[in-house]
């Protein structure tokens, strides 16, 4: 009998992190609080150096800033085996016991499909990503959920947009857009969501890879805080995302990666443009690598965010979002 019980708390002990792994409820603190932190651009190479020393960045931000949720927002694995550097992220965060959640750059689908990525992330431990529903262009288009530290009651939203890679007419824009029906999708769950909940002013926040073209208003106000030693590559049609935003109620601002050398935030008409900071060593050019802190407060539309910089225990400018 007490081989048996033995045995069956090994059992329990060995899938703890699974079964902890398998629940998508994301939850404010007590203290009313719930961290993000964004990585973004690692060009993991699985046959590189780099790519643990990638991974030891990582490792040193999560445990400094110990963050509820960490999101990486595109060119996560760019490099040929794909497969293989994406079981070596899935590794990682399942050791570190960490949940996570992926969005796709213009590199990532360079060496393997969209669906084939998600079908290696879909399912396993701390990955909350899913494909999102495939009628719509791209693949991750996802609504995250936040749970109030109290009740089980929305409290925030956290919208994946997949940002594609590049138009299928090179004269009119390198970069895709964030295509329309995208736009709609993510107009009508939030709507609904709002409906759901019953309260229209549900904050939110919402992540993708390439900047949209608003965010070249960073390289001219001069209240941003940050870098811009990049100019902003985005697509250069407009498909109306920013227009989107401002009419849903609740939503604070965005998120990106994409431009290496650009980890600036600012405000335009209301709302906040940021990008995160490259994590990746085998990303090219850009600046010392890091992360971005969000922290967001239960009930209010309201986050504070700052960059963090491997091996520097100081924190970078610390921006401030209300209304």
């Amino acid at each position: 009998m007490r081989r048996l019980l033995l045995t069956l708390l090994l059992l329990i002990a060995l899938r703890l992190p699974y079964l902890y792994a398998q629940t998508d409820t994301l939850r404010f603190h007590e203290d009313g609080t719930f961290k993000i932190a964004q990585f973004t651009d690692l060009h993991l190479d699985p046959g590189s150096p780099g790519k643990d020393q990638t991974l030891t960045i990582l490792r040193e931000i999560i445990t400094r800033e110990q963050p509820d949720l960490v999101v990486l927002t595109g060119d996560v694995v760019t490099r040929a085996p794909a497969a293989e550097g994406w079981r070596s992220i899935i590794r990682f965060f399942t050791e570190e016991r960490q949940p996570y959640v992926v969005l796709l750059g213009n590199h990532d689908a360079e060496t393997i499909a969209k669906d084939s990525i998600y079908t290696l992330l879909e399912g396993t431990p701390y990955c909350l990503s899913q494909r999102g529903p495939v009628e719509i262009s791209g693949r991750g288009n996802q609504q995250l959920r936040l749970i109030g530290s109290k009740e089980s009651t929305t409290k925030a939203l956290l919208y994946l947009i997949d940002s594609n890679q590049y138009h299928h007419d090179q004269s009119l824009s390198h970069y895709d857009i964030i295509h329309f029906d995208q736009i709609e999708w993510l107009r009508r769950v939030h709507t609904e969501t709002q409906k759901e909940i019953g309260d229209d002013t549900l904050p939110a926040l919402l992540f993708f890879h390439i900047p949209i073209p608003e965010y070249s208003i960073l390289s001219d106000d001069k209240e941003v805080v940050g870098e811009m030693r990049w100019r902003v590559n985005s697509p250069a049609i407009n498909s109306g995302l920013f227009s989107t935003m401002l009419e849903m109620r609740g939503v604070m601002g965005a998120f990106c990666g994409h431009d290496h050398s650009n980890d600036a935030i600012g405000l335009y008409k209301g709302l906040a443009l940021g990008y995160g900071r490259v994590s990746g060593i085998d990303a090219y050019e850009g600046l010392s690598r890091g992360g971005r802190i969000i922290v967001l407060y239960e009930g209010e539309q309201r986050f504070d965010t700052y960059v963090v910089i491997s091996g520097v225990d100081q924190k970078g400018p610390l921006f401030r979002y209300s209304r």
